[in-house]
């Protein structure tokens, strides 16, 4: 945190009349490029959630989930389309059954780390938003203002829109690190 309170000092200091800054030029850039930085990170974690979406649609829930006990004969599967789900599951060969969930835990992986970054950016951003002069330098500048805003409604949108939080659902989004209420409050400050 110590660096932190330094650049955002710094930070605070250049933005002040006198302050020997060049009026926050500087510091506006870095501010639209750490931005940039948090929405391309916060959108990519949000596509790897979707692959990890995807692969479990891909297998029935007993597996996707981890289950110790997928090798075991599943309880009776609750719907037709999870019956399907059994039925094509059973259907594959051994070694292509591994080959999926291997993919289901790269995929897993990849996602976790992806959100790890994502949310390390966005604690960095509102931790240097904290001080009210840096925070103006975010949007100082009209034409960045207006590119900044758009990038973070468009990610704020895929938080909301309905169906686009259908496919970020995933099972056990704890271990991946997902808390998605958590991130758009977070996003939204």
């Amino acid at each position: 945190p110590q660096p932190w309170r330094a650049l955002q000092a710094a930070a605070a200091a250049s933005l002040e009349p006198g302050g020997g800054g060049d009026g926050g030029a500087a510091f506006g850039e870095f501010a639209e490029t750490l931005v940039k930085e948090a929405v391309f990170l916060l959108a990519d974690a949000l596509g790897r959630l979707a692959d990890v979406h995807t692969r479990q649609e891909e297998m029935p829930a007993s597996v996707r989930r981890g289950d110790k006990a997928a090798s075991l004969p599943a309880p009776p599967p609750a719907s037709a389309a999870d019956k399907e789900k059994e039925a094509a599951w059973a259907a594959l060969s051994g070694k292509e059954r591994q080959a999926r969930e291997a993919r289901l835990e790269q995929c897993r992986r990849t996602a976790k780390g992806f959100l790890q970054l994502a949310r390390s950016s966005l604690a960095a951003l509102l931790f240097l938003t904290d001080e009210a002069g840096v925070c103006s330098a975010f949007a100082s500048h009209p034409s960045r203002a207006s590119k900044l805003a758009a990038m973070l409604v468009e990610f704020l949108r895929k938080l909301c829109d309905v169906k686009a939080r259908e496919g970020l659902r995933v099972d056990q989004p704890d271990k991946l690190g997902w808390h998605p209420k958590k991130m758009l409050s977070d996003t939204a400050q």
